[in-house]
C-alpha cells in the first residue's frame, strides 16, 4: 500500500473503525468522516466532521482520497428515507474525488434462500430493508458502468467482535457469558447460520481497496465455519470459561413488545435470517485474494478480551 495516499472513511460505526486499524497498520494515511467528529482519535486519524449525505460537504470530506470505504449505517429504522440519499451523495463525492468506492454491505437484499448464498442469487428480497439495500448495489454498479467510479461491494454476514456492540452477536451475549449468565439470542439455536469477524469484514474492504480485478464486482466475505448458533455460543462460552446457557426471545414476545420498541418491529422483517438455514459461500474471494478469515477461537478470544476491556 502507497502510504502517501489517502483513505477516505465514511461512518465511524464499528465497521469504520475496524477498517480504519486495518489501514493504521498497512501504514496508510486515514480520515475518518461523520457528522459529530470523535473522540481520541488515534495518531495520524484525520477526523473530518461533516453530513455525508449533504453532496458538498462529502465532496470536501473526500477530496484527495485514493480510496473511499463507505460504511456508515444509518439509523435501523430510518433506512428507507437516509440511506439511499447518503450512498448516491458517497457515489458523487468519490466520483469526484476520482477515487474507488468500495461499499461495506450485508445479505438483506438476497431475502430468504434456501441454499448457500453466492453473489449470482437474484436480489428477491420483499421487505423495505432489503429492496433498499438492493437498491443502492444496483445505483452503485449502475454508477460503475457508466464509468463515473471504480466501485467494489463487499458483502458480509451478522457480524461480530471489537465495537459490534449492537449485532444479534453482540453485548446481548458476549458480556453475559463473561458473566456467567445465558446468551439472548432470537431465532432457533438448532440452526446453522455464519457469522463474520468485523476484523475479517475490514480486511476484505481494504483488499478490494487495492486489488485492480476487485472492481465492478460483489464479493462475499470469507468468515470462519459456520456452526449453529448454539455451537458458535458454545465455542464462545468455552473461552469465556462459562456454560454455554442461552435465551430465546419467543416470536409471540417479539410481537407484543414491537408494539413500544421500534427496532423490534423492523427486526421482524429479517427473522427468517435465524429461522431457516443462512449460510454464506466465499468461494469467490476466496480464488481470487485467499482465505483471510480469521480462525473462529482465535477470533472469539480476541472479542472477548475486547468486552473485557470494556467491563
Amino acid at each position: 500500500m502507497e502510504q502517501d495516499k489517502l483513505h477516505a472513511i465514511i461512518g465511524n460505526g464499528p465497521l469504520g473503525l475496524a477498517v480504519m486499524d486495518e489501514l493504521l497498520a498497512l501504514g496508510a494515511k486515514v480520515r475518518v468522516v461523520n457528522r459529530r467528529g470523535m473522540d481520541n482519535a488515534p495518531a495520524g486519524v484525520e477526523v473530518f466532521p461533516a453530513d455525508a449525505s449533504d453532496p458538498a460537504q462529502a465532496a470536501k470530506a473526500c477530496e484527495g482520497a485514493v480510496v473511499v470505504y463507505h460504511c456508515a449505517n444509518p439509523p435501523y429504522t430510518q433506512w428507507p428515507e437516509l440511506f439511499p440519499p447518503l450512498t448516491n451523495s458517497t457515489i458523487a463525492a468519490a466520483s469526484k474525488a476520482g477515487a474507488r468506492l468500495v461499499f461495506g454491505d450485508n445479505l438483506y437484499a438476497y431475502g430468504p434462500s434456501t441454499q448457500p448464498m453466492t453473489e449470482d442469487l437474484p436480489r428477491s428480497a420483499e421487505g423495505k430493508k432489503g429492496k433498499v439495500r438492493a437498491q443502492m448495489e444496483a445505483d452503485l454498479l449502475a454508477a460503475h458502468r457508466r464509468g463515473e467510479v471504480a466501485v467494489a461491494i463487499a458483502k458480509a454476514s451478522d457480524f461480530y467482535g471489537p465495537r459490534a456492540l449492537t449485532s444479534s452477536m453482540g453485548n446481548r451475549v458476549f458480556p453475559n457469558l463473561l458473566k456467567g449468565k445465558a446468551a439472548s439470542i432470537i431465532g432457533d439455536a438448532a440452526i446453522p447460520h455464519t457469522y463474520t469477524y468485523i476484523r475479517d469484514f475490514a480486511k476484505a474492504l481494504v483488499i478490494l481497496g487495492r486489488e485492480p480485478q476487485a472492481v465492478g464486482e460483489v464479493w462475499h466475505v470469507p468468515s470462519a465455519e459456520t456452526l449453529t448458533t448454539g455451537e458458535f455460543i458454545q465455542r464462545a462460552a468455552a473461552q469465556a470459561g462459562s456454560s454455554a446457557k442461552i435465551s430465546t426471545m419467543p416470536k409471540w414476545m417479539m410481537n407484543t413488545l414491537s408494539l413500544f420498541v421500534p427496532i423490534l418491529g423492523e427486526l421482524k422483517e429479517t427473522l427468517y435470517q435465524f429461522e431457516q438455514p443462512f449460510i454464506v459461500d466465499a468461494g469467490k474471494f476466496t480464488a481470487a485474494f485467499g482465505d483471510i478469515s480469521t480462525p473462529l477461537d482465535q477470533a472469539l478470544a480476541e472479542t472477548l478480551e475486547w468486552y473485557r476491556t470494556q467491563a
